[in-house]
């Protein structure tokens, strides 16, 4: 990295432990109660590109141990230096060879074939997704809730997406399609985090989810 560019990156977490810690038990409360949305708190600066809440997730879960994909959007920006600066993070252009992938919009997700996910043995082993989903702003589409089932769940969990995010029905129909093909090789399969400003919502390879018409 150049003089130049380094006197520009802004700041992580002004406390790294703490940060990081903090922010890693609302990934696992997330994860392990799916289908809540859940709030954030992080007071690193995130770059000017994507949601403040993945950047936040990124900058506490990444090591240098850990392989990053994120999609071509963000290489046009600081995101990808400022992660790789502040956690010693390799990046990666093949999205099979990361452990967390992060992506610019529902419509720029990949197939969940072309991510790892893990082994019968080890599913451990598996990627996690960030998928950034615009905060509500606007009138949306009246799109069908969601049904959750699975570990972590006490009965079922209904999520109404249209109530918290932007999303097109197009859009909403492709995310789904893309989270119920994860569930085809269980316990194989990848965690999926929807990051929407300063929230993020937890759908882990353990939930099956839905559409959910009557609700």
């Amino acid at each position: 990295m150049k003089p130049d560019e380094l006197s520009k990156m802004s700041a992580g977490f002004s406390n790294e432990a703490f940060g990081s810690q903090a922010v890693f038990r609302v990934v696992l409360t997330a994860l392990s109660e799916p289908g809540q949305w859940r709030e954030v708190s992080s007071d690193a600066p995130a770059p000017e590109q994507g949601q403040s809440a993945a950047a936040a997730v990124l900058l506490a879960l990444l090591d240098p141990d850990c392989v990053l994909w994120v999609s071509p959007e963000f290489t046009k920006g600081s995101a990808p230096a400022w992660l790789r600066f502040h956690t010693g993070c390799r990046l990666t252009n093949v999205p099979h060879e990361a452990n967390f992938l992060w992506f610019h919009a529902v419509d720029s997700l990949l197939p969940f074939t072309e991510f790892a996910l893990g082994s019968d043995e080890y599913p451990d082993q598996s990627a996690t997704v960030l998928i950034d989903v615009m905060p509500k702003q606007n009138a949306t589409l009246n799109i069908p809730a969601l049904t959750l089932t699975g570990p972590g769940i006490k009965e079922a969990v209904h999520v109404v997406l249209s109530e918290q995010i932007d999303i097109s029905e197009e859009k909403f129909n492709g995310l789904i399609a893309s989270l119920q093909s994860n569930q085809v090789n269980f316990p194989r399969g990848a965690d999926t985090l929807l990051c929407a400003g300063t929230r993020i919502l937890g759908l882990p390879r353990t939930t099956c989810l839905r559409k959910s018409e009557e609700y």
